[in-house]
């Protein structure tokens, strides 16, 4: 039986009528009345329907569940084909049971360019409704993700053009400033939020659901009011449980929200993160392939060390001041463009804070166990205590220094009076008499005395010398 139908609304579709004709009821009025509105320019419905085990020329979505596919737009049978008709240009990506693949050939081909002979540019939808992160990509190595439901970016719109042959596709980017923070103390961590806090040492590994029971984002807040945070993050290339090494990396974003410091560990590195209002407390780390983790921050030690160390490329330049909260290290030399400043004018030597330099009002004094042992001025300088020599002190101040003559007359007399000397010695035969002999030499005019006393002798004799 042939019946007039009136199935398609609003008003504009009841326009069609006379031209559908008298039609059989059911799909036959549909695809002709939206062929009919297609050609008279009218717009659309909006309302479509999923395919789960068929596909459709113009409306409709295909469905493909966990897994990797591989559809084929200019197919209408076989296995690249949407059950055996062409596929529609929107996707339903179920990843409930996990990761969903799918890859579009051929995205820029249609019905309409098939019956035209013509390019156009094809618009597809690509949503995924579940928990798992799924993919698409065209077959020249475009390749884009699908957020998890719930996450901005779950849903995303793909236009597609023909070149050189092959379909070139690409996608929209869901990016917002917000991000939304659930605790996993608290619980309330959703698929929604994009970042999450923890407040103790905490271990994740991303291969699971392991952030309560959900995958875990690329972002996290440590919250170090109480102590210290330690996070380790195991196997950092997984992204929603898809290790994605081989086709790049996964970029995290970590913040201190307080005031202990905060570490984060890859299982290989441990990086430190500054306190809250001290300067490098939040830092990026790019994970690579061997879940390495590349990081923006300073301080770096290995797991099996204690002290981390701030690794600069090629060297620091800085324009104000540098604040040391401990100590500094300092592997070689340290070279400095200027002069040291220390605070309150004094150097110390030592941890006992007893050995030390304090510089007062132009005089600089040497303090050992506190007690001064040096004073230098302008001036001078003086020493306190006793003081002991290594070896001998010799001074030469000619004011100190009296009968200056040169060297070779000191020594040519020297040599005079020892020669002399030795003219005055008694032969061995004799016997030299008692104490009492004396002998005198270099009177005012050159003359010389002998005198001796022995046995109750006397005798005395002189001699001039011209």
């Amino acid at each position: 039986q042939v019946v007039r139908t009136h199935v398609i609304k609003p008003a504009w579709h009841v326009a069609l009528a006379p031209m559908v004709g008298w039609m059989s009821s059911g799909m036959g009025v549909i695809r002709s009345a939206l062929l009919m509105a297609t050609f008279l320019g009218l717009p659309p419905m909006e309302a479509m329907y999923t395919l789960s085990s068929s596909g459709d020329v113009t409306q409709g979505c295909f469905q493909v569940s966990v897994g990797t596919h591989t559809k084929d737009m200019s197919s209408t049978s076989g296995s690249f084909a949407c059950a055996s008709k062409r596929c529609p240009p929107c996707f339903l990506l179920d990843s409930t049971s996990g990761p969903v693949q799918l890859t579009l050939a051929n995205c820029h081909v249609n019905a309409f360019t098939t019956l035209q002979g013509i390019s156009a540019l094809t618009t597809y939808t690509f949503t995924n409704a579940g928990g798992t992160l799924a993919t698409v990509a065209d077959n020249t190595g475009n390749t884009y993700l699908v957020e998890r439901s719930g996450k901005r970016g779950s849903s995303i719109t793909c236009t597609c053009f023909g070149y050189l042959g092959a379909g070139l596709m690409s996608c929209d980017s869901m990016q917002s400033a917000v991000q939304f923070t659930g605790s996993i103390p608290l619980g309330d961590y959703s698929n929604g939020d994009t970042c999450i806090e923890v407040n103790s040492d905490s271990s994740y590994d991303f291969r699971a659901t392991g952030c309560n029971f959900k995958w875990c984002p690329a972002c996290f807040n440590l919250d170090t009011a109480s102590s210290t945070v330690t996070l380790t993050i195991s196997y950092c290339t997984y992204y929603a449980g898809v290790d994605v090494s081989a086709m790049g990396g996964v970029d995290y974003v970590f913040t201190n929200l307080n005031t202990n410091s905060a570490y984060v560990s890859d299982g290989i590195n441990v990086h430190t993160l500054g306190k809250y209002g001290s300067g490098q407390s939040s830092m990026r780390c790019r994970c690579v392939s061997g879940n390495r983790m590349i990081c923006d921050g300073a301080t770096l030690r290995s797991i099996a060390a204690t002290t981390g160390v701030a690794t600069f490329a090629a060297s620091l330049s800085v324009v104000n001041q540098v604040n040391l909260a401990s100590s500094l290290s300092v592997r070689s030399f340290t070279k400095l463009g200027s002069y040291l400043r220390l605070n309150e004018q004094r150097l110390d030597l030592g941890t006992d804070a007893t050995t030390y330099l304090q510089y007062t009002s132009g005089t600089a004094g040497f303090y050992v166990s506190s007690t001064k042992s040096l004073t230098m001025t302008s001036s001078g300088g003086s020493l306190h205590g006793t003081w002991t020599s290594a070896a001998v002190v010799t001074t030469s101040d000619k004011r100190l220094k009296r009968a200056i003559e040169p060297l070779r007359d000191t020594v040519g007399r020297l040599q005079r009076e020892a020669m002399a000397r030795a003219s005055d010695k008694p032969s061995p035969t004799e016997v030299p008499g008692p104490i009492t002999d004396f002998h005198i030499s270099g009177g005012s005019n050159g003359s010389s005395s002998t005198g001796s006393s022995s046995s109750g002798r006397s005798s005395s004799s002189s001699s001039s010398s011209n």
